[in-house]
């Protein structure tokens, strides 16, 4: 065997077959593979930017166009419906002195009142769209304390009858009528359901909320200035609306809104419900809206309405307390109304439903706290006088009142006294101017009572 055969394999050899670059090459393709991918990966990136981009600043394009026209109009309808500052929204009392005041009244009310209860206003389905409530509606039939869809119906039909109101008259009747609505669902409502109640309410008021504040601004009188003595309201301030304003200041997008959360707290503590009139309430609803704005982001929200849902839950003992101490001073109309008796209930009712009832709605049914002195009202005028009234006359009508008592005046009080009143109420035989003019002059007597509440506006 020669040298050559003998020779033992080297892997480390730089002698032998010549060395190809085809590992190389493979490498650099996959490199130029992976950045041309990259390449296109950046390019879609950069074309889904740009449609992006044109779909927003479209949006904000339609949105200019239609704030642009809502601007047009509001100028047109200022032009064409203008404010007389110096009008009067007061009915005076001796109106309700001569004749029957309870056909009168949609007369006399609009003498002074042309230019501002009957000024014709573009809605806010005009301006802003249509609501959608079906979505709201659905979720809320989900919830155990509403099996019975009539009060959800009812009450969203408010909403979009709000929506579509271009009078302030008739906004204002409905905002009314909304809220009395609105109590009905909370008096349904049970306690494992009430957080996502007002979880849904932020969401529709959030949604919605250029449409409610079109609506307050609707209701309001413009020429009206909300007066706040802070002096005096401090001193009137009770342990819930202390308690209210601080969990409003423990919300962190309200830290720079704490006049607006101090005059919101005053007015309660200063009006109420028993010198509250239709102007300071349509008033306070700015202010809402004006709180609800400033509530930046979900959370923030719900806090403020679920503190003020807790405000109102915490007023029903003092609503009872106001109720039960008018109610003992009945004594005074009972002797009044043994006099004079007219036996005809039906135009008592008539008369009762328009001027006595729509008096007291505006401080009493309308105002967030305190309700309970419409029924109060309502139990004094006409509690003294089941024995001068015949057995069959207050039968005949008990039903009829009854239902229409209780839907009018919305309060959360004992049932015997709700059942009381739907009674009496049918049962007094008094014209119903007669019976205003009486039951008026009588609670001015009254401590509680004694407050400028009828001199405020007649609806």
């Amino acid at each position: 065997m020669d040298a050559r055969e003998a020779r033992t394999y080297e892997p480390n050899n730089n002698r032998g077959r010549k060395k190809t670059l085809q590992q190389g090459q493979t490498k650099r393709v996959q490199q130029m593979r992976d950045a041309q991918r990259s390449l296109r990966a950046r390019k879609q990136e950069y074309i889904i930017n740009l449609e992006n981009k044109v779909s927003r600043l479209s949006e904000e394009n339609s949105y200019l166009k239609q704030e642009l026209q809502r601007y047009r109009v509001l100028e047109k309808s200022e032009l064409y419906f203008p404010i007389n500052v110096a009008a009067s929204f007061c009915v005076p009392i001796d109106i309700l002195e001569n004749g029957n005041a309870s056909f009168q009244l949609n007369e006399t009310a609009t003498t002074n009142c042309d230019d501002f209860l009957n000024k014709v206003w573009v809605s806010a389905e005009e301006l802003y769209g249509q609501i959608d409530v079906e979505p709201f509606k659905t979720r809320l039939n989900t919830l155990m304390s509403f099996s019975e869809s009539d009060v959800i119906n009812q009450l969203f039909q408010s909403r979009v009858n709000l929506s579509r109101a271009t009078e302030t008259r008739a906004a204002r009747n409905l905002q009314i009528k909304y809220l009395r609505d609105h109590s009905n669902l909370l008096k349904k409502c049970g306690i494992m359901d009430y957080v996502n109640l007002v979880e849904l309410e932020t969401e529709f008021n959030t949604k919605y909320s250029r449409h409610i504040s079109r609506f307050q601004e609707i209701c309001a009188n413009p020429a009206y200035k909300l007066k706040i003595d802070h002096a005096l309201a401090k001193q009137k301030m009770t342990t819930q609306l202390i308690a209210f304003r601080n969990a409003l200041n423990d919300i962190p997008s309200l830290d720079k809104f704490y006049d607006l959360v101090d005059n919101y707290c005053y007015f309660w503590a200063l009006y109420g419900l028993a010198n509250i009139g239709p102007d300071e309430f349509f008033s306070v609803g700015n202010m809402f809206s004006g709180i609800f704005n400033a509530c930046k982001g979900f959370e923030d929200k719900k806090s403020f309405l679920f503190a003020l849902s807790i405000l109102r839950r915490h007023k029903l003992n003092e609503m009872v307390a106001v109720a039960v101490e008018t109610v003992a001073a009945a004594g005074i109309v009972a002797e009044v109304l043994r006099t004079d008796i007219v036996h005809k209930w039906e135009e008592a009712l008539a008369g009762l439903l328009v001027v006595l009832v729509q008096v007291m709605l505006v401080a009493a049914d309308t105002a967030p706290v305190d309700t309970a002195v419409g029924v109060a009202f309502l139990a004094v005028a006409h509690i003294g006088a089941v024995d001068t009234v015949p057995v069959d006359t207050a039968a005949a009508g008990t039903v009829v009142v009854g239902t229409v008592v209780v839907g009018i005046v919305v309060v959360d009080i004992v049932v015997v006294g709700i059942v009381v009143v739907g009674i009496v109420v049918v049962g007094t035989a008094v014209v119903g101017t007669e019976l205003a003019v009486v039951v008026q002059q009588t609670l001015l007597r009254v401590p509680t009572f004694q407050h400028k509440i009828f001199d405020q506006q007649l609806y």
